[in-house]
């Protein structure tokens, strides 16, 4: 039988290993070939009673797919706002020249256009927001506090 969605803690025992995940988590992220949900660094797992907001993070691929669906069902099963974010390295101030901007805006226009292609292979409905960062993840947290959510889909 095919599995659907994974559910696993993280830990970490520092401030810097709390930005990190362990190796199993980071090998069963990269090679499941569904959802994985894993809890904000605890040792116990503990699903939340009511989620009123989700953000799916991806990456524009076809591996993204499961990922998009299972955010799909877990948004209507808790009746929550489904937003589909994408993060796109921001062009550093101090090495901006017209050849960085062009290679920018060309990642931000062909995500878009591979979404989508992926979006309707998963059923979302959702525009895809584009979030900037020159630091990867910091633009996906950012995300997350501005819809304030719940649960963070990540594929």
């Amino acid at each position: 039988r095919q599995t659907n969605l994974i559910m696993m803690p993280t830990r970490g025992h520092t401030r810097f290993r709390q930005f990190l995940m362990g190796s199993t988590t980071s090998a069963v992220l990269h090679d499941a070939k569904c959802a994985v949900w894993t809890s904000a660094h605890s040792e116990v797992l503990t699903v939340p009673a009511e989620v009123r907001s989700i953000v799916c993070a991806v990456d524009i691929h076809d591996a993204c797919i499961p990922a998009l669906k299972a955010a799909k069902l877990l948004a209507q099963s808790w009746n929550a706002k489904l937003s589909v974010v994408h993060e796109v390295i921001a062009v550093d101030p101090r090495y901006e020249t017209a050849i960085a901007d062009r290679a920018h805006a060309y990642l931000v226009n062909d995500a878009r256009e591979r979404y989508s292609e992926l979006a309707a292979k998963a059923g979302i409905t959702q525009d895809l927001e584009i979030v900037e960062e020159v630091s990867l993840g910091i633009g996906l947290a950012e995300a997350a506090r501005r819809h304030q959510a719940d649960l963070m889909v990540i594929g």
